[in-house]
Formats: C-alpha cells, sequence, structure tokens
C-alpha cells in the first residue's frame, strides 16, 4: 500500500531527516519538495468558532416526521423537555 510521508522542517533539519532515512526514501520511489516561504499561518480557532455559532444561530428548525409509536413519541416529549428546562428555545 502507497502512502505520503511530510518531512517539515529547516532546510538543516530536512536535510538531516534526507540524510538518516536516505536508503528507505531511495528505495520508495519519487520525492516531491514543496518550499514554503515563512511559517504556516496559524489557524485562528476563536475566529472560527465563532462563525460556526453564528451559522448555528441562523439554522431553521423543521419538524420531523409525527412519531407513530407511543413509547418513541413519549420519549421524544422527555427530551424536548429537558432541553426546554435548561433554557433552549425549541
Amino acid at each position: 500500500m502507497l502512502h505520503s510521508q511530510v518531512l517539515e522542517g529547516t532546510f538543516d533539519e530536512v536535510s538531516a531527516q534526507l540524510s538518516d532515512r536516505a536508503e528507505e526514501l531511495r528505495s520508495s520511489g519519487k520525492l516531491r519538495l514543496i518550499i514554503v516561504q515563512g511559517d504556516s499561518p496559524q489557524i485562528d480557532y476563536d475566529a472560527v468558532l465563532a462563525e460556526l455559532f453564528d451559522a448555528a444561530d441562523n439554522l431553521v428548525a423543521e419538524p420531523g416526521k409525527p412519531l407513530s409509536d407511543p413509547d418513541e413519541a413519549r420519549v421524544s416529549e422527555l427530551i424536548r423537555e429537558k432541553f426546554l428546562k435548561q433554557g433552549l428555545d425549541l
């Protein structure tokens, strides 16, 4: 099974990794070298989370199918009551 590997670091770090694994990498076939200028951008998790919350706030609830099984209907109602007690707007 073929799989990709990533060697990452400064020129000296990657060079050392290539040197240490020369025989293994030589027998693996082709190599691809991608040069990245500067540091990789950091992910702003706060902004991503805020975007997800905004999207969730704009979701429109759609009614589900009516439950024909009385046990399923009762469980559904209990769950609804629980969420209402927790302050969720259903």
